[in-house]
């Protein structure tokens, strides 16, 4: 059994592929995995940490001028794919994925492809027409072939059930008895959250603490700023174990891509979401007012930040009866077997049978999960 994941530039779209690729493997250790996705380094980065086999292509959105970069990542798709020869491609989302679903259509591979925005992207709606499935988080239109599965889980966004709330803030350096604010951007977000954090802290009286994952450009002027503010805070550029982190925290301010709102429902983490004003149409704001009309979070535009939000936010994690409220409404979102959904399907696309002894005893059929109960 071989399957070929196709796209990548984020980690938003590559976290929930490695996590696919995971529940491959456990149902049918055999199986050998390709991505042909760019050369992003944080693709790069996610890829070598998982020892996944990873081809960068040339890619752009396409358009007249973009017309020779992306013939030459599909030939270069097309070889690597006719090399390989999957029985199925899962197409991951963005113009990235492009290449390598035409390369796996080709060569005579099932098409898959895994949307998980509640706007769906244009590759997924163009690219949906070559596909038996689409796999979606959301309910939405985007083809007759939909199937519900929520956005698989990254192994490091999601803290073990064993680690308490006090020990995952000693293992980040942080007070053990105080509320704890994650403030997270996303690869793509950071910089304006960052500008909001640092003229507004000085307005925060320190009874919270804070982990920020503030990326690396502004990264000295916001630890100066917590710093002169005499706020504890813990600021990386960035941060693997995401997992410790959510648990840590009593409430998080956070972008709305599909991954994070999939790891702060796991968490049960109450949030005030920023939907990214830049997303690819307004996607993020679309994820965003779905989770908040399901009770798990507010919404932010990030045009309304203000000292006064800061406060708000340091408010909301002194009121107890919210945060729980809150709480519970996220979990409910939450959709923990999205990985072995996606995968059990994949295999049986590819008719690979899945022996019982190889899959979880709470595992179901794959290709008769029902949208519901997962």
């Amino acid at each position: 059994m071989r399957v070929l994941f196709a796209g990548g530039g984020t980690g938003g779209h590559v976290c929930p592929a490695v996590a696919v690729a995971r529940a491959l493997t456990r149902l049918a250790p055999e199986t050998e995995t390709l991505f042909l996705g760019t050369s992003r380094p944080v693709e790069k980065r996610i890829l070598d940490k998982a020892e996944l086999p990873h081809i960068a292509l040339a890619s752009a959105p396409l358009g007249w001028r973009t017309l020779g970069k992306n013939a030459r990542g599909f030939m270069r798709a097309y070889l690597e794919t006719r090399r390989f020869m999957p029985s199925v491609v899962l197409g991951l989302g963005g113009y990235a994925s492009a290449p390598g679903v035409l390369a796996g259509r080709a060569v005579g591979a099932k098409v898959a492809l895994f949307e998980p925005n509640a706007v769906p992207g244009k590759a997924t709606t163009t690219l949906a027409r070559f596909a038996e499935e689409v796999y979606v988080r959301w309910t939405q239109p985007v083809a007759t072939n939909v199937v519900q599965t929520g956005v698989p889980l990254n192994e490091n966004g999601v803290a073990p059930p064993s680690l308490t709330k006090r020990q995952a803030r000693a293992l980040l350096d942080l007070p053990e008895d105080r509320p704890c604010v994650l403030i997270v951007g996303g690869s793509q977000g950071a910089r304006p959250l960052n500008r909001w954090i640092m003229s507004s802290i000085h307005e925060v009286a320190p009874r919270v603490s804070f982990i920020h994952i503030a990326g690396s450009e502004d990264l000295d002027l916001v630890r100066h700023a917590y710093a002169t503010a005499e706020v504890e805070a813990r600021v990386v550029p960035f941060l693997d174990g995401m997992g410790t982190a959510y648990r840590a925290a009593t409430f998080a301010v956070a972008r709305a891509g599909a991954a994070t709102l999939a790891e702060l429902a796991a968490e049960g983490l109450p949030a005030m979401l920023v939907p990214l004003p830049s997303s690819a149409l307004d996607h993020q704001r679309a994820n965003a007012r779905a989770y908040e009309l399901a009770g798990g979070a507010v919404v932010k535009d990030e045009s309304e930040l203000s000292e006064q939000t800061l406060a708000q936010v340091v408010a909301l994690c002194e009121d107890e009866p919210l945060l729980e409220g809150l709480a519970a409404r996220a979990r409910v979102q939450a959709r923990p077997r999205a990985a072995m959904a996606i995968a059990e399907r994949i295999l049986t696309l590819g008719d690979y049978r899945i022996e019982a002894a190889t899959a979880d005893t709470d595992i179901r059929t794959a290709g008769r999960v029902p949208a519901h109960a997962l």
